[in-house]
């Protein structure tokens, strides 16, 4: 399928409309049932092909790209070095839907960076946060290599046993990163909620 594999559309919009109208018209039914065994075709090609007049391939060809049925991928120069372009079939599932699907559909795209934004933060944050505890990890487990040398009360507790007391209290502190996603997403959403009983 060509870019786009979907082409969304509500009830009230004009290219409903006009999609209406093309798939009622015989002539574009010809040219698209004509296409769909081709690569692609040029104007010329097409009217010839069919015995319909240049101007009215040329008509319907451009209110069939209007409606995203076709579209120009190609083209080439003639002998007077003008440009003819190359019609293909768009191939593309219709999917008409109520004006509120269109609606949810919009909402989606436009909290869709934030919920992406969100994603990456918290990853970074997760991150960082596992950088510091291997430091401090590290750190202590130092420490304690130092200490164990110079003092004899800290013999009697080896440091594998404090590196593990330190693991544990690191291990119980909050996970930073997931909070801040469910916060995230707890925003987000009394956003979508404000906004969906605003325009109600």
């Amino acid at each position: 399928m060509s870019k786009g594999k979907f082409l969304l559309l509500n009830l009230e919009e004009e290219q409903t409309k006009q999609l209406s109208e093309m798939l009622s018209n015989t002539t574009s039914r010809k040219i698209m049932n004509f296409l769909a065994d081709k690569e692609h075709a040029a104007e010329s090609e097409i009217s010839k092909a069919l015995s319909i007049p240049i101007s009215t391939t040329h008509y319907n060809l451009q209110k069939l790209k209007q409606s995203g049925l076709v579209s120009v991928e190609e083209f080439h120069y003639s002998k007077k070095g003008k440009e003819i372009d190359h019609y293909k079939l768009a191939n593309k599932y219709v999917i008409i839907a109520p004006k509120s699907v269109k609606g949810i559909t919009s909402q989606l795209s436009k909290i869709l960076p934030a919920f992406i934004g969100l994603g990456i933060i918290s990853l970074l944050i997760e991150f960082k946060t596992k950088f510091l505890e291997k430091t401090s990890l590290a750190g202590t487990e130092l420490g304690q290599t130092i200490i164990s040398e110079k003092s004899a009360i800290a013999q009697s507790l080896p440091s594998a046993q404090i590196a593990e007391q330190a693991r544990d209290l690191t291990s119980s502190e909050p996970n930073i990163a997931l909070w801040f996603f469910i916060g995230g997403l707890v925003v987000i959403f009394l956003y979508l909620l404000v906004d969906y009983f605003r325009k109600k």
